[in-house]
C-alpha cells in the first residue's frame, strides 16, 4: 500500500486548506470524491507498506467509513461502499485510482518554477524601488514609504521612472 502527502482545498475552496495531509490510496480517493478531484494536489508518495494484508485492508476500511461516511453528504451515503466493493481490495497504488505519478511530479515540477520566477519578479520589482532588503536599516524598521516618511506616490515614480 501507498502513502503520500497531499494538500487538499476543502470543499475545493481556495481559502482553506489542509496541506501536507498524509493519507493511503483509497483515502486519496475518497477526499477526491469528496472535495473534487482538483481539489487534492500536491500529491507525493513518500512511502509503500510491503506486508500489507486483507487483516490491513478491513481495518483501514473500518477507519475510512469511521472518518468519512459522516461527513459526506446526506444524498451521498454509501459512497464508500460503491467506491470499494466488500469483496474487493482496496486499491493500493496511485494507478489504481488513476493518478499518474509522473504526471503528478511534472505538475510539482512546473508549479515550483511557477513560484521561483514569481519570487525573482518579486526581487526585482523591490531593487527597482530601491529596496535592497525588507528594511532601510539594520534595526528592522520598516521601510520608510510603509513607515510614511516617504509618499507611496514617490515610491510608485520611482518604480516607473527606472522602467
Amino acid at each position: 500500500m501507498q502513502r503520500c502527502k497531499c494538500d487538499i482545498q476543502l470543499g475545493g475552496s481556495m481559502t482553506s486548506v489542509t496541506a501536507d495531509k498524509t493519507v493511503t490510496v483509497p483515502e486519496l480517493a475518497i477526499l477526491r470524491h469528496l472535495h473534487g478531484a482538483d481539489s487534492v494536489s500536491n500529491i507525493v508518495p513518500f512511502e509503500w507498506i510491503e506486508d500489507w494484508g486483507v487483516e490491513d485492508d478491513a481495518e483501514e476500511r473500518e477507519r475510512l467509513f469511521a472518518t468519512y461516511e459522516s461527513v459526506a453528504r446526506i444524498e451521498d451515503r454509501g459512497f464508500i461502499e460503491r467506491l470499494f466493493p466488500a469483496m474487493q481490495p482496496l486499491p493500493r497504488a496511485l494507478r489504481q485510482i488513476g493518478i499518474d505519478a509522473r504526471a503528478a511530479a511534472a505538475a510539482l515540477r512546473a508549479k515550483a518554477e511557477k513560484q521561483i520566477e514569481a519570487a525573482k519578479k518579486m526581487e526585482e520589482t523591490q531593487a527597482k524601488a530601491g529596496f535592497t532588503s525588507d528594511t532601510d536599516d539594520d534595526r528592522g524598521e520598516l521601510p520608510a514609504v510603509l513607515r510614511g516618511g516617504r509618499g507611496v506616490k514617490s515610491a510608485i515614480d520611482r518604480v516607473t521612472e527606472k522602467s
